[in-house]
């Protein structure tokens, strides 16, 4: 399969509310990451089951780290947004995070 091709996977299986086992599938498209050695030794190890199970594993994780990430991207533009609103400059800004992480006022720097 090309690193682009979409491509059919049967999810492990699932337990229906009735106590049926029922497999699902999904579609996949296969992709190149980078990881160190021995997570690659590991997968190269395992057998296609389980290979098939940390697609499922990894898919949820991407999604659910790019969700996160872009809920933290939207609260730091929303607070940006409304500090800038009540005029909150970015030297303004710069000049309090350095008096709290030095313990100095940077004021006298700017006369």
């Amino acid at each position: 399969m090309s690193p682009r091709q979409a491509g059919s996977s049967i999810a492990p299986d699932r337990a229906d509310t009735d106590g049926s086992v029922r497999k699902i599938a999904m579609q996949t498209e296969e992709i190149a990451i980078r990881v160190d050695p021995e997570a690659a030794r590991t997968y190269r190890a395992a057998s296609e089951q389980e290979r098939r199970k940390l697609a499922i594993i990894l898919s949820l994780c991407l999604q659910d780290a790019l969700r996160s990430v872009r809920f933290l991207q939207q609260v730091m533009c929303d607070v940006s947004r409304k500090a800038q609103e009540r005029g909150l400059t970015p030297e303004t800004l710069e000049s309090i995070l350095h008096e709290r992480l030095t313990g100095q006022d940077r004021s006298a720097d700017c006369a």
